[in-house]
């Protein structure tokens, strides 16, 4: 599909650590597609480009909002939580 074009896309973004593009095509993709497994993922990766960019407080917020918004989804990202300690 289109939207997970578009998530390879972002996740590419963070391969290449281009982490404010990763941030707003994640961001973007959340909030446009129609697919909730594909929201999560996008949602939890947005905490995964502030780890990498190393603004671990920042990261702590986006898993915790992840973790709100995608409770059912918290199996599938383990990082959220082992990031966050």
């Amino acid at each position: 599909s289109k939207d997970l074009a578009r998530l390879g896309v972002g996740l590419s973004y963070i391969h290449l650590k281009k982490y404010q593009e990763a941030e707003q095509a994640l961001r973007d993709l959340e909030q446009q597609t129609t697919y909730s497994d594909i929201r999560e993922e996008a949602s939890y990766r947005l905490g995964d480009i502030f780890v990498l960019s190393k603004q671990y407080a920042r990261a702590v917020e986006e898993y915790e909002n992840s973790q709100k918004k995608y409770p059912k989804a918290r199996t599938k990202f383990p990082n959220s939580y082992f990031n966050k300690a």
